[in-house]
């Protein structure tokens, strides 16, 4: 009897561990289950997010793609332009020796004071093309050339730091008169002038400091006011 109880004791042990085995295995089999579902769910979600992402980037890089495929189309533009100017420059220039007079002076007196300060300066071949430049003796672009004489000459003032900003600065006109400032496409910067009723514009260029027909190329974009 003490024997077939303790077998019964064994089995019974026996039955309790491979029960315990089998509830481990179960909750084993469980959790696995959960980590991998949670582990699908994070990836799925991870790739819609990914994919969000990607799809975000792509549309990203078409619109900067797009915006240096305009940029170099407007460079192009700019070198086709200063090329034609260059070519056909004795064309294009307007002499202006002789609009230095009195009457001009009188009815203008500052724009004919800066535009015979222009004069000389187109006269000593001294004042260069220069990107970025804001003085005579560094040189100048078209932007830095046209806020330093108007700075010296006009009530208007443009600090340094806006001089790439100066369409916006300047008062918006439909029409300019002798002394404003003329705004052409490829980024040429002008001040315009008349002569017995012939337009012409004096600016700095990559060719250096020109006169030139008023529609000596490129299409005018706008007109700023200069208060004298």
């Amino acid at each position: 009897m003490s024997n077939k109880n303790k077998n019964i004791r064994g089995k019974h042990k026996g039955d309790s561990t491979n029960s315990g085995k089998r509830m481990f295995l179960y909750s084993s089999v469980i959790l696995i289950s959960i980590v991998l579902m949670v582990a699908v769910y994070v990836a799925v979600n991870y790739s819609n997010k990914t994919g969000e992402v990607l799809s975000g980037e792509k549309k990203e890089m078409n619109e900067t793609a797009e915006d240096l495929g305009e940029v170099s189309a407007e460079m192009l533009d700019s070198l086709i332009t200063l090329s034609e100017l260059s070519e056909n420059l004795e064309s294009k220039q307007y002499k202006f020796e002789d609009v230095v007079n009195q009457q001009l002076y009188s009815d203008h007196p500052h724009p004919t004071e800066m535009l015979s300060e222009i004069l000389g300066m187109i006269r000593r071949h001294k004042v260069k093309w220069h990107a970025g430049g804001i003085s005579p003796e560094e040189g100048f672009d078209a932007p830095g050339f046209v806020c330093f004489v108007i700075n010296r000459h006009s009530k208007t003032k443009v600090a340094d730091k806006d001089r790439y900003n100066l369409r916006e600065i300047l008062p918006s006109i439909q029409k300019p008169d002798i002394g404003d400032v003329v705004f052409y496409k490829h980024g040429f910067t002008m001040i315009y002038y008349e002569y017995e009723k012939e337009p012409f514009v004096v600016g700095m260029t990559p060719l250096g400091i020109v006169s030139l027909k008023y529609d000596f190329g490129p299409e005018p974009i706008g007109f700023g006011e200069v208060e004298y």
